[in-house]
């Protein structure tokens, strides 16, 4: 698969936030119902931004932000099942 520019920066800029997340926090090995529980705040965070945007004119810009968070914190799982350390009990 070939990826275009914008792919490219776009993957890019979640891997930036992958950085960030493990630079605040360290690499975290939750069990998925707690990880799913973050990504659920993330989709939140989204949703109100984007409803702030629609409804009150908001810039789409912070959206999007919050969109490449969400995206960071489903690879931050994705990468804790492969490690296949986030099965134990909640942290």
């Amino acid at each position: 698969m070939v990826w275009t520019r914008q792919q490219q920066r776009i993957f890019e800029e979640i891997l930036r936030e992958r950085s960030v997340q493990d630079g605040m926090h360290g690499q975290q090995n939750h069990h998925p119902i707690f990880y799913l529980s973050i990504l659920a705040e993330e989709v939140g965070e989204a949703f109100k931004a984007a409803n702030d945007a629609h409804f009150s004119g908001d810039l789409w810009s912070h959206c999007r932000d919050e969109l490449v968070q969400v995206a960071a914190v489903t690879v931050a799982i994705i990468e804790c099942i492969d490690r296949g350390l986030c099965f134990e009990e909640v942290q």
